[in-house]
C-alpha cells in the first residue's frame, strides 16, 4: 500500500511516472477500491467508488488530532478520482451527476455561500485553495462542512457540451431557412 500512496502524488520530484511498467490508472482503481479486472469503470462507479474511498479518511469525519498522513491519503484519493473521470471524458452524457443533484449544488452554492456553482467548482480546482481549506480558521471550518454535505472536492457540474464544427455549420443551415 505504501507504493499506492505515494503514485498519485502531484509533486514535480515524484518520479513514479518514469517507469515503464506503472501503470497509474491501475494505481487510481487501487486507491479507489475498484476491481482491477475491469477495463473501464463508468464514471457512476468511479464516483460511487470515490465517495466510500473519502469517507474512510475525509478530514471532517477524523478525530481532531488524526494523523496527517490521513488527510493526504484524502488528497490522493481526490486526484486517483480526477485522473480516472479525465480518461472517461468521451461522453459526457453519463459522467454521473443527476440533473436533481446539480441543481441542488447550484442552490446551495447561491444560498449558503453565495456564489456561483461554477466559482465553486473552480476553487476545488485550485491548489491554493486545497491547501487553505486544511487550515483552522473558521471560514475554513465552513467550506469543509459545506463540502462534506455537497459533494466533498468531486466535480459537481456537468460540462456543457462543446461545439463542434459540424454541429455549428449544422445550425447555420437552419438559421437560414
Amino acid at each position: 500500500m505504501r507504493r499506492t500512496n505515494s503514485v498519485l502524488s502531484s509533486s514535480p520530484s515524484s518520479n513514479w511516472f518514469s517507469s515503464s511498467s506503472f501503470d497509474p490508472y491501475r494505481a487510481a482503481k487501487e486507491l479507489l477500491g475498484l476491481p482491477l479486472s475491469q477495463t473501464s469503470p463508468t464514471p457512476k462507479e468511479i464516483r460511487a467508488a470515490y465517495f466510500t474511498a473519502a469517507k474512510r479518511c475525509h478530514p471532517d469525519l477524523q478525530p481532531p488530532h488524526s494523523n496527517r498522513d490521513l488527510v493526504e491519503l484524502f488528497h490522493q484519493i481526490t486526484r486517483a478520482y480526477e485522473l480516472l473521470q479525465k480518461g472517461n471524458t468521451n461522453d459526457w452524457t453519463d459522467v454521473g451527476i443527476t440533473d436533481d443533484e446539480e441543481a441542488t449544488f447550484r442552490v446551495a452554492c447561491q444560498e449558503q455561500l453565495g456564489l456561483t456553482a461554477a466559482t465553486v467548482e473552480e476553487s476545488k480546482q485550485n491548489p491554493m485553495f486545497r491547501e487553505w481549506l486544511q487550515g483552522k480558521t473558521d471560514a475554513a471550518y465552513f467550506w469543509q462542512n459545506f463540502l462534506a454535505n455537497h459533494g466533498g472536492l468531486a466535480p459537481m457540474l456537468r460540462p456543457k457540451p462543446q461545439l463542434t464544427a459540424s454541429s455549428s455549420a449544422r445550425t447555420l443551415r437552419r438559421r437560414k431557412r
